[in-house]
C-alpha cells in the first residue's frame, strides 16, 4: 500500500514498484490509505507512506494500521530529516526511512530487504 499526497510522486513510485512486479494499492493521503487498509488489512504486505501528509501524516496512519496488524512493516518516504519524524520512534517501531528523491534501485532494494526480513527462515 503506497500513500503520498503528491500525485506525481505517487505515480512515479507506483510505476517503479509495479515495474518490479509488485501489486500496488495507492492512496492520495493518510485518510485514503487508512480506509484502503481497513477494507483488507491481511492483503497488505508492506506500507510505503509519505511521512508528511495533510490530515493524517505517515506516522499517525501507521500507528492506526499497527493497531490492526502489529506485524505490519513500513517504509516512510520523506524529504525531511529523520529528526523531523523521530529517529527514535522509527527504531522503536522497526520502520525504515527513505529520503526523497529516491532512485528506483534504492527503493526496490529497500522494499525487497524489508519484505525478506519478514520471511521465516527456510
Amino acid at each position: 500500500l503506497l500513500a503520498d499526497d503528491t500525485d506525481a510522486v505517487r505515480d512515479v513510485t507506483r510505476r517503479m514498484l509495479e515495474g518490479a512486479g509488485y501489486r500496488v494499492l495507492d492512496a492520495a493521503d493518510g485518510h485514503d490509505a487508512l480506509a484502503t487498509f481497513e477494507r483488507a488489512p491481511g492483503a497488505v504486505d508492506l506500507v510505503v507512506l509519505d511521512a508528511v501528509m495533510p490530515g493524517l501524516n505517515g506516522p499517525e496512519v501507521f500507528a492506526r494500521m499497527r493497531a490492526l496488524r502489529p506485524d505490519l512493516p513500513a517504509i516512510f518516504l520523506s524529504g525531511y530529516s529523520a529528526d523531523m519524524i523521530g529517529s527514535d520512534w522509527l527504531a522503536t517501531v522497526g520502520a525504515e526511512l527513505v529520503m526523497k528523491p529516491v532512485s528506483r534501485r534504492d527503493l526496490l532494494a529497500r522494499v525487497r530487504a524489508v519484505l525478506d526480513a519478514r520471511r521465516p527462515p527456510a
